[in-house]
C-alpha cells in the first residue's frame, strides 16, 4: 500500500511488467536512492562548512587576530573574510602579543639571596609546618 511519502510504482506502465517482487525492488531502489542524493547534499554541506571554517582561521591567523575575534569573521570568500578582519582590526585593533623572547630581562633577579641563610634551620621545618619546638 503506497504512503503519501512512497512512490509507489503501481502508476508506472512500465512497472506493470515487472510483476509485484520487482515493483517492491524498483521502490527499495528509489528510495536508496533518495537516502544518497540526501546523504551528498548534506556531506557537501559539510565539506563547503569546513572549507569555510578553515579559510577563515588562515584569514585570522593572517591578520593577527585573536581566536575571539576569528570566531566573528563573516564572509564566505577570501577577500569578505580579510575585509571583515580589517574592519575588525580597525575598530578594536590588535591584542595579540609579540610571543616571549627567550632571553630573559637583566633586570630581574632571584627571589633570594643564598648567603643570606639564616645559621640555625634545624627547626625551620617544624615552624613551617606549625608544630612549634
Amino acid at each position: 500500500m503506497a504512503t503519501e511519502h512512497d512512490t509507489s510504482t503501481t502508476t508506472d506502465p512500465e512497472a506493470d511488467d515487472l510483476g509485484e517482487a520487482g515493483k517492491r525492488a524498483l521502490d527499495a531502489e528509489r528510495r536508496a536512492r533518495r537516502d544518497a542524493e540526501r546523504r551528498e547534499r548534506e556531506l557537501r554541506a559539510r565539506v563547503e562548512e569546513l572549507e569555510t571554517a578553515e579559510l577563515r582561521r588562515d584569514v585570522a591567523a593572517e591578520k593577527g587576530l585573536t581566536a575571539e575575534q576569528a570566531r566573528r569573521l563573516t564572509g564566505s570568500t577570501r577577500e569578505e573574510l580579510e575585509a571583515d578582519a580589517d574592519d575588525l582590526l580597525a575598530a578594536f585593533g590588535s591584542t595579540s602579543k609579540a610571543p616571549p623572547s627567550a632571553k630573559p630581562r637583566p633586570e630581574l633577579r632571584g627571589g633570594t639571596d643564598p648567603s643570606d641563610m639564616p645559621e640555625d634551620v634545624s627547626g625551620l621545618a617544624d615552624r613551617i609546618m606549625g608544630r612549634g619546638i
